[in-house]
């Protein structure tokens, strides 16, 4: 038996060298003075316009003094499909918000390769600009304390030094293109489960060798304009109005100069929050806690120098990503699934593959030795780029393994395929035992879709989805030239592996 790991749950891809590289952004010190220069001329009421959103993905803009709305978009592996206020698709079945999808920040961890993150970010940040986005709510790099999260795929492994050095390349290749990153979810957000209850404890020795390095590097070698903070609280407090994460580490340690943007809704009181050092409140529905900051300087219960402050830095960074200012005429416009970007997503999981085992050296398969393939499992003909949560994407098209397997063979092999799903009309176990002796070779797909790995839920353990492992009991062992593909963004156990 053979067995490797695909990680991806992002979808179908392609290979080429690499995105362009860009000129050079907005120097900090124009994008500083030109923020100012800004700031003076607007009115408290502007000033709060610009750090709370107007929509779920977008915040009001001033055209009195020339700022458009700023809008950013989930997406850590793709950009995502427009959504209303009410999280449902505005362009369902229409081509308005395509994006290609790359493969998720798992695989691009699995490869070890900062390169693959760099040409990783480029891309993704080349097609927000096609989509006319202006930050990327990610990368996402919470550590996986525990395996059973269920946006394990989005994040980048347990190592916080491996985190951290392959999230810097990919915060750099998408700011090259003239979009903000947005780090996230700072800090200790590790569960789906009651994430936006729980209260995460710790020492400080754990907070700073297993929670804080990746985002420290994140900051300080990749430079991330933005940060998102966590739903979840820290020590008691939520991390959107926690001084200790975004004051005393952020700031005044890391030198951090960007926009801390809350996660959607994890804003729960508006002064504390302001006086944390929260800039950006984004949710879902209308009533943002900072729309009242308007009324809570006039009434005296915050100094006007709170709002000044996280306008200017509102400013300062739409700046960097010449929104405004004088560099506006040579911001990149982007384009959507090039050549090159294929290339990208398809170099990116041919790095990621891991091959597990390789008994006999039977792999590679030899197609001029292959007149029919049996193919068994779901996964082999699985879809996976539309769901997820904020991970998900809406490519223009996705390529399945069975799809692959069926244009690299041509019509000289005859490819079997057995989807083995409950709801399926399946031959019987022992047609397929049938099949299988025959076979010049048996690829057993298992793994998880986006039913099993999700923003917004955990899984409850480690086991393959149910009927899996069966499968691969039954007809493991017929024939020796067998292959057990596995695709998933989390890890799964294989109780199977020794046979």
């Amino acid at each position: 038996m053979y067995v490797f790991l695909l990680n991806l749950l992002a979808g179908g891809i392609v290979h080429a060298q690499n995105t362009v590289r860009i000129a050079p952004l907005v120097s900090g010190d124009a994008a500083e003075q030109f923020a100012n220069s800004i700031l003076k001329k607007m009115t408290l009421a502007e000033k709060v316009k610009i750090i709370h959103g107007d929509h779920i993905y977008s915040v009001a803009g001033v055209a009195r003094v020339g700022i458009p709305p700023f809008l950013p978009a989930d997406g850590p592996c793709a950009v995502r499909p427009e959504l209303a206020d009410n999280c449902t698709y505005l362009y369902e079945g229409k081509t308005n918000d395509i994006a290609i999808a790359l493969p998720p920040l798992s695989a691009v961890a699995a490869t070890w390769n900062p390169e693959m993150g760099l040409f990783f970010g480029e891309t993704l940040g080349n097609e927000l600009r096609a989509r006319g986005k202006d930050m990327s709510l990610g990368p996402a790099i919470n550590i996986m304390r525990t395996p059973l999260d269920g946006r394990t795929f989005e994040f980048m492994g347990e190592d916080p030094f491996l985190a951290g050095h392959m999230a810097a390349p990919v915060i750099r290749g998408i700011q090259s293109q003239d979009v903000a990153a947005c780090v996230k979810h700072f800090v200790a957000n590790n569960q789906e489960l009651d994430r936006y209850d729980v209260n995460v404890t710790m020492d400080e020795r754990t907070l700073r060798e297993i929670y804080l390095p990746g985002f420290e590097t994140a900051i300080k070698e990749g430079e991330s304009w933005g940060i998102m903070g966590a739903y979840n609280k820290l020590r008691g407090q939520w991390c959107c109005e926690n001084p200790y994460l975004l004051k005393s580490i952020l700031r005044n340690e890391w030198g951090f100069k960007g926009v801390v943007v809350s996660d959607w809704g994890a804003v729960h009181d508006m002064k504390r929050a302001a006086l944390a050092g929260c800039d950006l409140e984004m949710k879902i529905g209308s009533d943002y806690q900072f729309a009242k900051l308007e009324k809570a300087v006039e009434n005296g219960e915050l100094a006007k120098s709170v709002v000044d402050e996280k306008a200017r830095r509102m400013l300062w960074l739409m700046a960097k990503i010449k929104k405004i200012g004088p560099d506006t005429a040579s911001r990149i416009k982007g384009v959507l699934n090039t050549p090159a970007h294929r290339a990208v997503a398809l170099s990116i999981a041919e790095e990621a593959i891991v091959l597990l085992k390789n008994e006999n050296n039977i792999l590679p398969l030899n197609p001029a030795s292959l007149k029919t393939v049996l193919c068994i499992g779901r996964n082999a003909n699985l879809k996976v780029c539309n769901g997820g949560g904020s991970g998900e994407g809406k490519p223009p098209y996705e390529i399945t393994a069975l799809d692959g397997l069926r244009r690299r063979l041509g019509d000289g092999v005859k490819i079997e395929y057995i989807s083995m799903e409950p709801n399926a009309s399946n031959p019987s176990d022992q047609i397929i035992a049938n099949l299988a002796k025959t076979a010049d070779a048996v690829l057993i797909f298992t793994g998880d879709s986006h039913a099993e790995e999700s923003e917004g839920k955990d899984r409850t353990d480690i086991k393959l989805p149910k009927g899996q492992d069966e499968m691969v009991e039954k007809f493991v062992s017929i024939n020796p030239c067998t292959v057990i593909i596995n695709e998933s963004g989390a890890p799964v156990a294989m109780p199977w592996v020794n046979k």
